[in-house]
């Protein structure tokens, strides 16, 4: 059995499906530690090892440093956080001696500490938007975007090398990558193992498409209580969650309360009931002065995954784990992209039937309405999503995931 450490940056969206991952393995008999970088310590199931390194909060950073562009924004704040945090993750990794790191590919400390360490490093891809069919037109400046994030997360690593003591050390290319997604939804042949420039790497490297990896929370009271409440209300029930969106609050605000506001009136009806994701100020600011006839709930925080399967349609933000969730319990999405990535993701729900994407600025109650009408409605879309949620079921991430690593780093593999 292997010694693995898994470590992620602060992100719900980079974290969640590595800490399904990590509890895959460890029920397979890894000893398995969990380096945890989050301000409260992000929640794991029971029997996993946590070490806690905290440290500021990456989404809230941006807006914060010298650039005001949103990509050199995002990647000045993760070298900040990888110089921040590079000593205590090595003395904790040196102390548990592992004999392969898991880390996600925004992490890029793996190859210094694995090149210190005398171990391989993998990668985790917690969203798969490298390798997802594009349009043209709106794709071309998403590509810019990409290409431009590529190049200079490229020069972060090597920043980081010259910065960090043993910088020299580190190794080159990951010996593999584990993507979180099917490869039909890739739209990749089944099987199909790709070879990948990944972000912010040179040469190619193999990539496995090992499936979704849900974290399955226990349910807390409250979402028992709220279980049985949705499940009793007769008529239409829409989810709402804008994700990690709402952490830069103040870059976002703006959007979020048209979108909050846009999406009650779509449906503003004593038969519809909508749950809402969000901090309780944001969504008495967006429903102010609102005659409200259809019921409203809100959390600052919802177990999505236990949840999800009670709503009839989710408006989201295109995030990859909202979306994934959805399809494994056969749900709609209307996505409201905010980043390329999102764009790329909301793109693909609407080229597989399963939602549409909608402009976050450039959109109307009466268009949500038709969009919604026309997901709940169609056959062509219920035909699809039973396809999708056969295809996500077929997988289990951390099974297939921990397969992988299984089948790379087993002794004999690890020797040549």
């Amino acid at each position: 059995m292997a010694r693995i450490v898994c470590a992620a940056p602060p992100l719900f969206g980079h974290m969640t499906p590595l800490v399904a991952l990590a509890e895959g393995l460890r029920a397979r008999g890894h000893d398995v530690l969990v380096i945890d970088y989050f301000s409260r310590p992000f929640w794991l199931p029971s029997g996993l090892r946590r070490v806690v390194v905290p440290s500021f909060n990456i989404e809230q950073a941006i807006g914060h440093v010298a650039d005001g562009g949103l990509v050199t924004e995002a990647l000045q704040a993760l070298q900040q956080f990888c110089l921040a945090v590079h000593a205590d993750t090595l003395r904790h990794c040196r102390e548990f001696a592992p004999d392969l790191l898991l880390f996600d590919q925004l992490l890029p400390l793996a190859p210094l500490l694995a090149g210190e360490l005398d171990c391989r490093f993998a990668y985790t891809i917690s969203s798969p938007l490298e390798f997802l069919p594009k349009d043209e037109l709106p794709s071309c400046v998403g590509k810019g975007m990409a290409t431009a994030f590529n190049t200079l997360f490229s020069e972060l690593c090597a920043s980081l090398e010259r910065s960090l003591p043993h910088g020299a050390n580190a190794l080159a290319l990951p010996a593999h990558y584990l993507c979180f997604a099917t490869p039909t939804f890739c739209a990749a042949a089944p099987g199909d193992q790709r070879a990948a420039s990944a972000i912010g790497t040179t040469g190619a490297v193999p990539v496995s498409f090992v499936g979704p990896a849900f974290v399955r929370r226990e349910p807390s009271a409250d979402d028992l209580d709220l279980a049985v409440r949705i499940a009793r209300f007769k008529g239409r029930k829409f989810f709402v969650s804008l994700g990690s969106v709402l952490a830069g609050m103040e870059h976002n605000r703006a959007a979020a309360l048209r979108i909050f506001r846009h999406i009650v009136l779509s449906h503003n009806e004593a038969d519809c009931l909508f749950l809402f994701s969000a901090p309780p100020d944001l969504l008495s600011e967006a429903l102010a002065d609102l005659p409200l006839v259809a019921t409203i709930l809100g959390r600052p925080f919802v177990n999505q995954f236990y949840l999800i399967e009670q709503f009839d349609l989710v408006f989201a933000h295109g995030g990859y784990n909202t979306a994934a969730e959805c399809l494994y319990h056969g749900v709609p999405v209307i996505a409201f992209p905010f980043v390329f990535d999102q764009t790329w993701v909301a793109q693909r729900l609407e080229q597989l039937g399963v939602g549409v994407r909608v402009s976050r600025v450039r959109h109307t109650p009466a268009m949500l309405r038709a969009h919604a009408d026309r997901l709940l409605g169609d056959r062509d879309v219920h035909a699809a999503l039973a396809a999708m949620q056969r295809d996500v079921r077929r997988f289990d991430g951390p099974a297939c995931g921990a397969q992988v690593i299984e089948a790379g780093y087993r002794p004999s593999a690890a020797g040549t």
